[in-house]
């Protein structure tokens, strides 16, 4: 597998960034999801940062995840399953893509339900009436118990970042799968490239430097990204 450093800046779609399907009660901890994410190399859509002004709502939704997005992950909790536009929108989209891009992937995230529980999957299954058994038999994460959401949100895009790597590999279609990685810390990521680790928010502004708490962070976004290289290729190659 080869990795090709990139200098030209091109504005196009992230190729496995998710969409981050969630209620409005729950944007702080998907913001940390998003952020978490934005570090391990994977980004995420969300619709307070990313939507347009003067966009329609329900249009620019549709066209970010047919277009503009590489999966989706669905934040699960009680609230979720009682927004008609989560339900009837944006659920539906992705499975109408995944029908049609069978790698495309819908990862379910359950924070306070069970998807093992069978009162929990009858709630999930009456919310997103037609989706809630495809949405169930998605492979999806559960967070446990005592578990911050600081550790969830880091397990999740472990999974994700390792999972993505994975499906670019697959559809290549090629033993020595070309994947593009790109670092932002100080400008705009651009969009061009498979994985962006973007680390402009683990920047000290007054040093330029990277800090001191964000370490741990970097040094395990690398190695799960170096993982998901192994997994997928026996000699990677720079």
């Amino acid at each position: 597998m080869w990795f090709r450093p990139q200098g030209k800046e091109l504005l196009l779609a992230v190729t496995i960034k998710p969409f981050l399907s969630y209620k409005r009660e729950n944007a702080a901890a998907v913001g940390q999801l998003r952020e978490t994410l934005k570090t391990y190399g994977a980004g995420g859509w969300k619709d307070t940062e990313d939507l347009r002004l003067g966009d329609r709502t329900e249009e620019a939704i549709r066209r970010a995840i047919r277009e503009e997005t590489g999966g989706l992950i669905w934040w699960g909790t009680q609230f979720v399953l009682g927004s008609r536009f989560v339900n009837a929108v944006e659920i539906p989209t992705a499975f109408l893509r995944k029908s049609a891009e069978p790698l495309y992937p819908i990862v379910p995230l359950f924070i306070g339900l069970r998807p093992g529980r069978d009162a929990d999957r009858q709630t999930i299954k009456h919310a997103l009436r037609d989706y809630g058994d495809a949405l169930l038999d998605c492979n999806g994460l559960v967070r446990r118990r005592n578990e911050t959401n600081e550790e969830f949100c880091r397990r999740v895009a472990r999974r994700y970042v390792r999972d993505a790597v994975k499906a670019l590999a697959a559809r290549s279609g090629s033993d020595s799968p070309t994947i593009t990685v790109t670092v932002r810390a100080l400008s705009e990521p651009t969009g061009a490239d498979d994985l962006t680790f973007d680390w402009r928010a683990l920047i000290n502004p007054g040093s330029w430097s990277l800090a001191p708490s964000a370490l741990e962070l970097v040094t395990d976004a690398l190695a799960t990204a170096r993982d998901a290289f192994q997994g997928v290729s026996a000699s990677p190659h720079l």
